[in-house]
């Protein structure tokens, strides 16, 4: 099924908590924040009723001219925290 055929099944506007979540995968939070902050990748409408929203069309056109740098996974990985032990003998020359 194309994102096409999905149009009639879809709302026309979601919060961007949802969008957030739908094209980068992020939480609630961290949507709330770039909004907050003006920072949001996406556009954004006026207030309606007091709240902000995301029009699908516009994920739409934004998945269709990103599409490839958010099919590349990311190469680099970056290893958080302090180093196993195995790893600390390797570096000395205590190899096992």
């Amino acid at each position: 099924m194309l994102i096409n055929d999905l149009e009639e099944f879809q709302p026309l506007l979601i919060t961007p908590a949802q969008a957030g979540k739908i094209v980068f995968g992020w939480v609630d939070q961290t949507s709330y924040n770039k909004v907050h902050k003006k920072i949001f990748p996406l556009p954004l409408t006026p207030e309606i009723e007091g709240k902000v929203w995301v029009k699908f069309c516009d994920i739409q056109l934004y998945v269709d001219s990103h599409k490839t740098e958010l099919q590349t996974p990311n190469p680099k990985t970056i290893k958080v925290g302090r180093p196993r032990n195995s790893l600390n003998s390797f570096k000395k020359g205590n190899v096992k």
